[in-house]
């Protein structure tokens, strides 16, 4: 009975000094985000073959909001698979807040950052080649066919007809957007515009961790930011308790020891673990991978792994807007199998930030 007592008083005590800064970090980024969010999406949509860049940019912003957008967007087709990518991989949600916080040194939050960032960028602008090769090779084998046509007179009245004909149905030059041929609700996404109001309408709601939610209008008030700020630093000191309850509580019983070398002998298992964390879509995914990393119970490569695949709400957004589940779903295993594989690359090569 007096262990439950401790517990509470341990974790309590690993909490509360959180809080002040918790708070003072999210009131800064909602006023950022506010004054920011609407041209930063205008921004990705813009960017044309320099989507990764832009996007991986934009992604490393604190909180989930830019990977919902970016979610939305790819919905829309407004932007490339690889920017998606790009997004997902250098979001890390809750992780520079809880850095900040845990007053860590500002050039190994800085390192972090910078190697989501590149790799995002790295991995978003292999998929757009990848995707560019298989829609140009496309492209040719329909030219063929259709040179290989036995109806002259098909041909005759607009030759070039139908390979203009192909090639927008397959590629859209002006925006460097991809279709694919998976007509699975094509029909409904292949010639859809984005409108202003469609691509603002990400930013007005992604403060809340929830793709139904509103707000509404486009200019929130400085008691919309203190209360977002309020409740962002609420939500995370109450997972932040639960996860120092709980870990406290399995040293006590386990071993702080016996713990932390089981995860050190088997960085195969924490890199994958972490990794499979990293998809929950919500907030608390990357607060617990981030404390578990600041305890010194996750080594680099399984932090790595699991910030990687953290892309929030986004995720949920993806399910949501995007009404493809073969593509969805392949593009949350595409996360995990670059998370895993980034995670294991800096486990072999010995790469520490602490």
């Amino acid at each position: 009975m007096d262990l439950l007592p401790h517990l509470l008083e341990h974790a309590f005590e690993d909490t509360i000094y959180l809080v002040p800064f918790l708070l003072v970090t999210y009131l800064l980024l909602e006023i950022l985000e506010h004054k920011a969010g609407d041209k930063a999406a205008v921004l990705v949509k813009k960017a044309g073959i320099a989507g990764p860049f832009v996007g991986a940019l934009l992604g490393a912003v604190p909180q989930c909001g830019f990977s919902a957008a970016g979610s939305a967007l790819y919905a829309s087709r407004a932007i490339t698979l690889g920017t998606l990518f790009a997004v997902f991989l250098s979001t890390s949600d809750e992780m520079l807040p809880l850095f900040i916080a845990e007053q860590v040194d500002p050039t190994i939050m800085l390192s972090i950052i910078g190697v989501k960032v590149a790799i995002g960028m790295i991995m978003g602008f292999a998929i757009d080649g990848i995707v560019r090769l298989r829609v140009h090779s496309h492209i040719k084998r329909e030219e063929t066919q259709i040179r290989n046509e036995k109806h002259p007179h098909e041909q005759s009245h607009n030759p070039e007809h139908k390979l203009n004909a192909v090639a927008q149905h397959t590629y859209s030059p002006d925006h460097d957007h991809y279709h694919n041929h998976d007509h699975e609700h094509d029909h409904e996404h292949e010639h859809h515009h984005v409108t202003s109001e469609e691509l603002e309408q990400p930013f007005s709601h992604h403060h809340c961790h929830n793709p139904s939610c509103s707000v509404s209008d486009g200019h929130n008030s400085w008691k919309d930011i203190v209360i977002s700020a309020l409740k962002h630093t609420l939500q995370v000191t109450i997972i932040v308790y639960l996860i120092s309850f709980v870990l406290v509580a399995i040293m006590e019983l386990a071993g702080e020891d016996a713990i932390t070398s089981f995860l050190i002998d088997n960085p195969g298992v924490a890199i994958f673990g972490s990794a499979l964390v990293g998809l929950i879509p919500n907030c608390g995914a990357s607060v617990v991978i981030t404390q578990l990393y600041l305890d010194g119970m996750l080594g680099t490569g399984a932090m790595i792994s699991g910030l990687l695949v953290s892309a929030g709400v986004g995720i949920l957004v993806l399910f949501s807007e995007n009404h493809r589940l073969r593509q969805n779903i392949f593009i949350l295993l595409g996360l995990l199998c670059v998370g895993v594989v980034w995670g294991a690359l800096f486990e072999m090569a010995g790469i520490q930030f602490l």
